[in-house]
């Protein structure tokens, strides 16, 4: 299973280095020298509960993928929690990829692990490689654990003296802090619970795509509605500014300036300032068309996308209605079938029976 993925082997040497510079009370794991994807992991049962005591080994076989992808998990020792030599269903096991973290690391299992060691499902049964036993029976598993011997890792006992910390009073808060990275849960409850937050979360993202189309096109209109009443008082201050000139012009006093004026400059300039006008007048109608023709596009856009996603959703709610109704179909006709199966030979009984009673 050894893997040349460079992200992977990176990963594994971390975490390797971090196990042994901060060591736990609880816990201790390393890979097998020959295979880095397996991790070999010994975990002690908690203080004050039925596997205190106790010592428990397993292996965490980690996929070419890590840690994009979770690792499965399975006991090699007997404590009456977990089953032996079998996967065991978790939410951060390959069992429940989509529950899955990147961020989280083999420590934070081991972590999880022993916290939650003590803590029994209430439906063990759906629960792949739980158990639930006796109380007096898990307490002799306890006692017994220590004696275990792994073939690559050796006697369990001696690992947890020489790679693990002594146990303390102040042990137990190392637990404690630890005890809500991940939660157990069957794997129907999982699937559960992730269909009805993808669902929760499309619903959300369709009403807010509605809403930003709905913000677009009042915003897009209040630009039109602007646009309309600027052109408006551009035309009316124009009108109104030519009626001034011209009523000005009409005085003697403006028609002897411009007289000296145009005299003065023998008429050589009197075209330049009747170009310049015009050049802006003819340019200023142009760019305000463009503009318009560019909201109109986007308007119309938004409208289209508006109307993709409204034919998309009616389409869904379709097709959901169809299956049902073929649902409800086959259901009736089945009953149909069974109901005139029961007839026919119902009646072929009776007549069997009568024929034995006239005979």
């Amino acid at each position: 299973m050894y893997s040349n993925n460079s992200v992977a082997m990176k990963r594994i040497q971390k975490e390797q280095r971090d196990m042994n510079e901060d060591p736990s009370a609880y816990y201790f794991a390393e890979p097998l020298e020959t295979e880095p994807f397996e991790w070999h992991f010994t975990i002690r049962g908690p203080l004050d509960t039925d596997y205190a005591g106790g010592i428990y080994h397993g292996i965490i076989t980690l996929p070419n993928s890590y840690p994009f992808k979770p690792p499965f998990i399975e006991f090699l020792t007997e404590s009456g929690r977990f089953t032996t030599r079998e996967r065991i269903c978790l939410t951060f096991t390959d069992f429940h990829p989509e529950s899955w973290q990147p961020a989280w690391t083999i420590k934070n299992i081991l972590q999880a692990l022993v916290s939650h060691l003590p803590v029994d499902e209430e439906n063990h049964q759906l629960v792949i490689g739980a158990l639930k036993m006796a109380p007096q029976e898990r307490q002799m598993l306890a006692k017994k654990s220590v004696e275990f011997s792994c073939q690559q890792c050796g006697q369990i006992a001696k690992i947890a003296k020489e790679k693990m910390l002594p146990l303390t009073a102040e042990s137990k808060d190392e637990i404690k802090a630890d005890e809500q990275i991940f939660n157990f849960a069957s794997a129907k409850a999982v699937k559960l619970h992730d269909q009805e937050v993808l669902k929760k979360e499309e619903q959300d993202s369709i009403k807010d795509e509605i809403k930003h189309l709905r913000q677009e096109m009042i915003k897009l209109q209040k630009d039109l509605e602007d646009s309309t009443k600027g052109k408006q008082l551009k035309t009316n201050k124009t009108e109104s500014t030519e009626n001034v000139s011209l009523k000005a012009t009409t005085t003697p006093v403006q028609l002897k300036a411009t007289l000296k004026s145009i005299l003065n400059n023998e008429g050589s300039n009197q075209s330049e300032p009747s170009n310049v006008p015009d050049a802006q007048s003819s340019s200023l109608p142009q760019q305000k068309s463009d503009i318009n023709e560019e909201q109109k596009d986007k308007l119309k856009k938004i409208r289209d996308k508006g109307l993709k996603m409204y034919k998309k959703r009616l389409l869904e709610q379709l097709e959901n209605d169809c299956k049902k109704k073929l649902t409800v179909i086959n259901i009736l006709f089945l009953i149909s079938l069974a109901v005139t199966a029961a007839m026919y030979y119902g009646d072929i009984f009776i007549e069997v029976r009568l024929y034995d009673f006239l005979m």
